[in-house]
């Protein structure tokens, strides 16, 4: 006995379970294995509590800076600064916890799929028992719409068929056999002698042993996989982190440098405190959060316009940043809709698309419809006939044409032994017989064939073409059906139709697979001019599998294709190095596509996994970004997703990337925005206090442009809209940051023309501005301070693009940041202007001489950027 169940002789497994094929185990030792192996539930690890996943929200290097803001506000008691600080903090706490808190429920969810009934044969007599009472030995019994109740080995069956779409990726019903399986490593979606939980019966009835329970059955161990799949921090979180650890120590040793030296050149202490506290509120981004934020929350509703609905904020930026898509066939880059792609009257060539005016083709479709239980006005039922059904009504041939002409009046029904099924029709006083199954099966029992209306013999090189055209189609990926007739006396009115199934008349093939939407091939297409490699992976055939790929793009030649077997063969480090060279993966286990998924990532890939069924989901959950079908797709799928395709279309993971590159673009712009304001506030303090010049700017001038400066502006270049170019440039290595290089480079660049413009003011009003008047500390720190504000709201204009000119861009396409920066120097120009507000802001009225002056220095910071950007656009770079 090998332990698999499926691989050996049925009376050994009845042997081993200790059970009786016929009459199962007794109620008393039911109840004693009950005990002794506990019930029929999948349970394990509940996750962490609320309270862990709360303290994880706020113990983050981010949320430290913001708390050391807000305990320096109280020291200023700038309590509106320690009110805003603080809402920051618990909104950034609550949105973290709840997305935190619903991934979990994806475990509860593979828990529910269980059957809450069961047929149960114990001691020889038929009961119904809750399906978290069986146990390993008990004999259930299956009919058409049961769920399967637990992992079984089937011991009888009348043509039985499963559907193990969620289970395997198989988008056909599965029929199932008593034969055990081949091979012990045989994968699970070829081994027919068994049937699983979380499956359903499609046709047919059974009786089968028991042999996996709970966490023992095949969807047991998914959830193991879900709960071991983990979920690493996005791109962006990391970036956050870091950003916060820098801001922390720079900022830190900035304050501390410009504090000592003030006290060194004698400034009172108590006002080089204030001085230096006022600086490290100002240094440091308290808006960051909230722009970013509000940055992802824009980029979530936009993308929910283009069919993409976000469960984590910070997912939008990882799809940007995708490289590998591993895209799940069923569902995802096909319909899970099973359709008739061709219909091959004898005679005729392949015709994809078929003709359904073609004469030819609608004998075939009568005849296959005769030979069909399915009905246009029903749901659900068998998916072969339904495909039947479709193609016919194209063709104009209904399913109650032949209720009066040609009514049944016998159905010998399809089994795995004769592969076809067969009705017998009353017809004009004679009758007729209508053949359809599997075309080795059925075209063994023909010997004439209809060519043109022409009943003539099927000799072998007739046969030999007919197998081969035959062949040809099931090497496409499809399911061919072959599609008979037998004209009959009265006397067979009578009699099995069964009987008959010889002397037929081949009348064509129909062949089926399941449609690729009609929008991936684009996508696909898309995502490889965009840098982004798509696999495929599946649990079905690899022939179906690689014509699918085939035909949307993802196939090529010289590509590679591998089976689950094949794969299994290759340790981690091997996949690891051949990974690159796969691009589709074939009846898969799920755990084999978690193996894949790890495989990228330690490529460094950001990976994007598809997927709808049950069999996605820890892999959907390990993937940097997991991607699930709304419409198709099992909620085990989407709660393990960090988003959703409302439509199902895979050109709408496209636009999501597209969305997802434009967050983070808009993200680094209103990073770069708030970093060089802020270096430049700080050099700005820091060098006057170290050259001997007062102190340029009041200790509540600093926290008004806190204000002003880095909120309004930076939240307004969070809406910059996608780039057209967005998806031309190649996705963002896996390691890349924020606070790259370049960024770092830009924001002291920018840094320090906006530091030149403030302090050729500090030194122009120092001497007492136009005219030389005399030297008034309360009209240089207003000067210096118009200056810093407006030269900063004009330089966010160079903000939207690193390449293009800010005077070529002008307002088109954000006039949120026009209206901005308006508005911000609007107020500014108000402080100074109204007499009330200058006591607070320790500001005086600026004469006509004064502004212009400002106006002057406030344009040599976007005037100097502008002129990079023309060297750098002259130089290729």
């Amino acid at each position: 006995m090998s332990g698999h169940f499926h691989d050996d002789p049925i009376e050994s497994v009845v042997a081993a379970l200790a059970s009786d094929a016929q009459n199962g185990i007794g109620e008393p030792e039911a109840r004693a294995r009950l005990a002794r192996l506990g019930g029929n539930v999948i349970a394990g690890d509940e996750g962490p509590t609320k309270i862990e996943i709360l303290k994880a929200q706020i113990l983050n290097p981010i949320v430290g800076v913001l708390l050391v803001a807000a305990i320096l506000s109280i020291v200023l008691r700038e309590w509106i600064d320690f009110g805003v600080i603080i809402s920051i903090v618990i909104l950034n706490a609550v949105v973290g916890f709840y997305q935190e808190y619903r991934a979990e429920r994806a475990l509860q969810l593979l828990k529910n799929l269980a059957a809450p009934k069961a047929r149960v044969i114990r001691g020889g007599v038929s009961t119904s028992v809750s399906a978290t009472a069986l146990v390993p030995g008990d004999l259930i019994e299956l009919e058409p719409g049961d769920l399967v109740p637990a992992d079984a080995r089937i011991v009888w069956h009348a043509s039985l068929r499963t559907n193990e779409s969620a289970l395997t990726g198989e988008s056909l019903p599965i029929e199932k056999s008593t034969a055990a399986s081949l091979a012990s490593n045989t994968s699970l979606g070829d081994r027919h002698c068994c049937v699983y939980l979380g499956t359903s019966v499609s046709a047919g009835r059974a009786r089968a042993i028991v042999f996996g329970t709970g966490a023992e059955t095949e969807l047991g161990k998914i959830v193991t996989l879900v709960r071991e799949a983990e979920r690493e921090p996005t791109s962006l979180q990391e970036d956050l982190g870091q950003v916060g650890k820098v801001l922390l120590i720079v900022c830190a040793l900035a304050i501390l440098a410009v504090f000592l030296a003030g006290v060194l050149r004698g400034i009172v202490v108590s006002e080089m405190f204030l001085t230096a506290v006022s600086l490290a509120v100002a240094a440091i981004p308290e808006g960051l959060p909230a722009i970013v934020t509000i940055t992802l929350a824009i980029g979530v509703q936009r993308m929910l316009k283009r069919h993409v609905l976000l469960r984590r904020l910070a997912s939008v930026e990882t799809l940007g940043c995708a490289s590998v898509i591993c895209a799940d066939k069923t569902g995802t880059i096909t319909k899970n809709e099973l359709t008739v792609r061709d219909v091959v009257p004898a005679g005729t060539a392949n015709a994809d698309p078929w003709n359904p005016r073609d004469e030819g083709v609608r004998v075939v479709l009568s005849a296959a419809l005769c030979c069909s239980n399915a009905r246009a006005a029903a749901a659900g039922g068998d998916p072969t006939e339904a495909a039947i059904v479709a193609a016919a009504a194209r063709a104009g041939v209904r399913d109650g044409d032949f209720d009066i002409s040609m009514p049944r009046v016998a159905e010998a029904p399809f089994d795995s032994d004769r592969r076809r099924m067969s009705t017998l029709h009353k017809k004009d006083g004679a009758a007729v017989l209508f053949v359809k199954g599997a075309h080795e099966f059925v075209l063994e029992q023909c010997s004439r064939v209809l060519l043109k209306n022409s009943e003539v013999e099927l000799d072998d090189a007739r046969s030999s073409a007919l197998n081969a055209q035959a062949l040809r189609l099931s090497n496409l990926g499809m399911r061919v059906l072959a599609v008979a007739k037998r004209d009959l006396d009265a006397t067979a009115l009578g009699s099995d139709p069964a009987g008959f199934e010889r002397d037929l008349t081949f009348l064509g093939f129909l062949a089926m697979a399941d449609t690729p939407r009609p929008e991936v091939r684009d996508a696909v297409y898309e995502c490889s001019r965009a840098g982004i490699r798509t696999v495929l992976l599946t649990g079905d055939h690899a022939g179906t599998a690689t014509a699918i790929a085939r035909e949307v793009g993802i196939f090529h030649d010289g590509d590679i294709a591998v089976t689950g077997a094949e794969l299994q063969q290759l340790s981690d480090a091997e996949l690891e190095n051949e990974v690159d060279k796969i691009t589709v993966y074939a009846r898969l286990a799920p755990e084999q596509k978690l193996k894949i998924v790890r495989a990228w990532k330690r490529r460094g890939a950001v990976v994007a996994m598809t997927g709808d069924g049950v069999n996605d989901a820890p892999a959907i959950k390990e993937a940097d970004i997991g991607i699930a079908m709304g419409q198709t797709g099992t909620d085990v799928a989407r709660e393990a997703a960090d988003l959703i395709v409302t439509d199902d279309h895979f050109a709408s993971i496209v636009a999501g990337v597209e969305e997802g590159r434009a967050v983070y673009a808009n993200i680094r712009r209103a990073l770069l925005c708030l970093f060089a304001g802020n270096l430049s506030e700080v050099a700005l303090v820091g060098a006057a206090t170290a050259l001997g010049l007062p102190v340029p700017l009041h200790p509540t001038q600093i926290l008004w442009m806190n204000l002003v400066t880095d909120g309004p502006p930076a939240l307004a270049l969070a809406t910059e809209p996608v780039s057209p170019d967005e998806m031309e440039r190649p996705p963002r290595p896996r390691r890349s940051r924020l606070l790259d290089r370049e960024t770092i480079f830009n924001a002291v660049f920018q840094g320090f023309a906006l530091y030149l413009a403030a302090m050729l003011a500090l030194v122009y009003f120092y001497n007492g501005g136009a005219g030389g008047r005399a030297v008034s500390e309360a009209r240089m720190q207003t000067g210096v301070f118009c200056t810093v504000v407006v030269s900063q709201m004009l330089n966010c204009f160079s903000f939207r693009n690193d390449r293009k000119s800010a005077f070529t861009l002008g307002i088109k396409g954000n006039t949120r940041l026009a209206v901005a920066i308006f508005v911000s120097i609007a107020l500014q120009a108000a402080i100074c202007h109204f007499v009330w507000a200058r006591p607070v802001f320790h500001t005086i009225e600026m004469s006509l001489d004064d502004w212009r002056a400002i106006a002057l220095f406030s344009l040599i910071p976007i005037t100097i950027v502008e002129i990079r950007k023309f060297w750098i656009r002259r130089s290729g770079k």
